[in-house]
């Protein structure tokens, strides 16, 4: 910005702002059919405090998924619909229940889309936007 001040020219600088999530904490209830009369549940967070030091931390815990101790599921984020997204890795289930921690590549968004798979089968997703929070 370039002022007048006195009828001298003077510069004003103001320092910009770093880049920050528009959503820094997103979170999102997993659901899915019934397996066996059992209706599996969970919730996947995303927490985006740190950018743009680093991409955000997705958790992802889901209970009542009718399938035997040490099924593994794969957790599938992105696309066009869910399952259509990338497989970022996997995790076993005991107790009908699993936890999945990992770092995404790139920042998240309030309508991404994000699967707990058996093989092709889409086990649990996210019927609805994300919800927003702060750090």
């Amino acid at each position: 910005m370039l002022a007048l001040v006195g009828g001298a020219a003077g510069l004003i600088t103001v320092p910009a702002a770093p880049a920050l999530a528009d959503y820094p904490v997103l979170t999102t209830a997993l659901t899915g059919p019934a397996i066996s009369g059992v209706v599996p549940s969970g919730q996947a967070q995303v927490n985006q405090c740190h950018l743009p030091k680093q991409f955000g931390m997705l958790t992802v815990q889901v209970q009542s998924v009718n399938r035997p101790d040490g099924t593994q599921l794969t957790v599938n984020y992105g696309g066009l619909s869910a399952g259509q997204g990338v497989d970022l890795g996997a995790f076993k289930l005991s107790g009908q229940s699993g936890k999945f921690s990992t770092r995404l590549s790139t920042q998240a968004g309030a309508n991404d889309n994000i699967a707990v798979m058996q093989g092709p089968v889409v086990i649990l997703s996210n019927p609805a936007r994300w919800a927003a929070a702060n750090c």
